[in-house]
């Protein structure tokens, strides 16, 4: 029976042969080309692949375009595919939104959230980096409509999780301890409670003393994924930027803010610096003492939700209306941020 079969399969494998010739070129020319096409791509690919993958300790903590450059010209397979699977999201936006505009529809507000549901969703398939570009554009009212705005807003907080199990292996590499040993997630659920475009946040008790932080665990391969895409845009702004001279009498200005967008975008990578800065907006507000209790938090709301209260520097007793919460810097390194629990509103939905 057994060799019934093999034979059965060896027959139906015949059968292909002929239809497997007919996809080969038959004239010399096109076996040329794509030999041509062939041997330089699968050279690409191999050449590539001997250049490993792109490790932390490798990119700056600080934007450098250059050091960007010289890693992926190293890596160009990569760039390539990354290029376009880009262009296969931005044809189809593209070429339906200059449908909905020759139609005369981009002016009513149904068709405006339907193309800003559709960028969103390919924003969160192409990454990060096209993510903080969505962001970015969420709180620009001079530029987008109300729609498109609300739309772009959800890539705050909205974003797909990644598995608690990389999570908790980042926590390991970066802490030296397991998530367990060092907090206890049985009361508020192993699940995080947000994620947004460069982590995920868990709410948990710190074990030992019982307090509720928030704990931000960065993506994998975030600042590999990153510096790809800010290369591919910084490629994109110059190529902007040499149109613009040569065809245009403005200023190129592509380059210019690209590294702006850039260096804001990389430095939050490095939840280090975060730390720092957050340490410093909170000696600025006066709220060095111990945290409020969740009282006078929620007396704190109610007042600015009844009245509008305009903002001002806090004082000793942390009476002051902006409250900004601690940081842990033992639980904290370049991947991993923990700071205070907080409970408030939503900043784009609190009053003016």
């Amino acid at each position: 029976m057994l060799l019934a079969r093999v034979a059965r399969y060896g027959t139906a494998g015949e059968r292909q042969i002929p239809r497997l010739r007919r996809m080969i070129p038959r004239s010399a020319a096109s076996r040329r080309l794509a030999l041509g096409v062939a041997l330089p791509t699968a050279a690409l690919v191999l050449w590539d692949a001997s250049q490993g993958p792109v490790l932390e300790k490798d990119l700056p903590r600080h934007y450098d375009e250059a050091c960007f450059g010289a890693i992926w010209t190293q890596r160009p397979a990569r760039a390539v595919y990354r290029a376009c699977s880009v262009l296969c999201e931005a044809v189809p936006l593209a070429t339906s939104l200059a449908l909905a505009a020759g139609l005369g529809e981009l002016g009513s507000e149904e068709v405006q959230r339907q193309q800003a549901c559709a960028l969103r969703e390919a924003l969160v398939r192409l990454g990060p980096a096209l993510i903080k570009l969505g962001q970015a554009m969420s709180i620009r009212p001079d530029i987008l409509p109300a729609p498109v705005l609300v739309e772009l807003q959800r890539l705050v907080d909205a974003c797909p999780c990644f598995a608690d199990e990389k999570a908790h292996a980042i926590v390991l590499a970066e802490l030296g301890k397991n998530f367990g040993d060092l907090f206890d997630a049985a009361e508020f659920g192993i699940k995080p409670v947000a994620a947004a475009s460069l982590g995920q946040v868990y709410r948990v008790r710190v074990r030992g003393t019982g307090e509720v932080v928030a704990v931000k665990v960065q993506r994998p391969d975030m600042m590999a994924s990153i510096s790809l895409d800010l290369q591919i845009l910084a490629v994109l702004a110059s190529t902007l930027d040499l149109l613009t001279a040569t065809f245009t009498r403005q200023q190129p200005y592509h380059c210019d803010l690209l590294r702006a967008f850039a260096s804001a975008a990389w430095a939050e990578l490095d939840y280090e610096n975060e730390a720092s800065n957050q340490e410093r907006f909170r000696r600025n507000f006066g709220c060095e003492n111990s945290p409020r209790d969740d009282s006078q938090r929620t007396a704190a709301l109610s007042r600015r939700s009844s009245s509008w209260l305009p903002l001002r520097r806090g004082t000793a007793d942390n009476s002051s209306e902006v409250y900004i919460p601690r940081v842990y810097h033992e639980f904290t390194s370049r991947r991993v941020l923990t700071t205070e629990w907080i409970e408030g509103e939503y900043l784009a939905r609190s009053p003016p």
